[in-house]
């Protein structure tokens, strides 16, 4: 069990880290910072700026690559855990 933990966080850091390069991208081809991705709007002018931009998609889109990084190493560490148990 230890091991699907572990692919499962690991795997799920990667997922969450790919999502953002691939869609974190700005209009001008740079990545959009982190904080602003996270921390909410502090104003109404800042949060149509950002729904503007698409952070809500953006943000989605990031977190489906992790939930995929983490459902992908949980069954991997499953499949692992399960062949270790039938050889013995």
């Amino acid at each position: 069990m230890n091991k699907v933990l572990t692919l499962a966080i690991l795997l799920g850091l990667v997922g969450l880290v790919v999502g953002y390069l691939i869609f974190a991208k700005g209009l001008g081809g740079d990545y959009i910072n982190v904080m602003d991705l996270v921390m909410p709007g502090q104003n109404f002018l800042e949060d149509g700026i950002k729904a503007i931009a698409g952070y809500e998609n953006i943000r989605f889109n990031i977190l489906m690559c992790g939930l995929g990084g983490t459902v992908g190493g949980a069954l991997i560490g499953l499949v692992i855990a399960l062949s270790g148990k039938k050889s013995r």
